[in-house]
């Protein structure tokens, strides 16, 4: 097996003897568990790409893994899509983690850089999101 770097969107590909390039999570899906059946998917539990942790990986159809981004707030949003933002798959958190992070804020007597921490997110996106600069509601 030989690596054979990763895709734009940040899968990492591995060429196992001459077969064609593929997803590393595939593979090892693949070596634990058969043979992927036609038309699903191998998706991550834990939304990080570049797992390979067998007991991380679950089987699903499109519908599934599309089901699987909307819940976990990784869905493309913007005026395109009806929304008022955009999410990105480089932001470090989506609407609903900062909405947990404007409750927190609001409820409780933590502070921004305790939530910063928390989140391990910095301070200055902490700020910006508790004071709507960021992720407007």
């Amino acid at each position: 097996m030989e690596c054979g770097g990763a895709t734009r969107d940040g899968y990492v590909l591995v060429r196992v003897g001459h077969r064609k390039s593929m997803g590393a999570h595939r593979v090892v899906w693949e070596y634990f568990n058969g043979v992927i059946p036609e038309g699903l998917c191998v998706l991550h539990k834990c939304d990080n790409r570049k797992c390979v942790e067998v007991s991380h990986l679950f089987l699903g159809d499109r519908a599934a893994n599309n089901a699987d981004k909307v819940s976990k707030g990784r869905q493309a949003r913007g005026r395109s899509h009806g929304m008022a933002v955009r999410e990105h798959r480089k932001n470090k958190i989506n609407m609903g983690i900062a909405n947990r992070i404007r409750h927190l804020y609001k409820t409780t007597a933590v502070t921004q850089r305790e939530l910063a921490a928390q989140f391990g997110l910095s301070q200055g996106l902490i700020s910006k999101t508790i004071n709507g600069k960021r992720w407007i509601q």
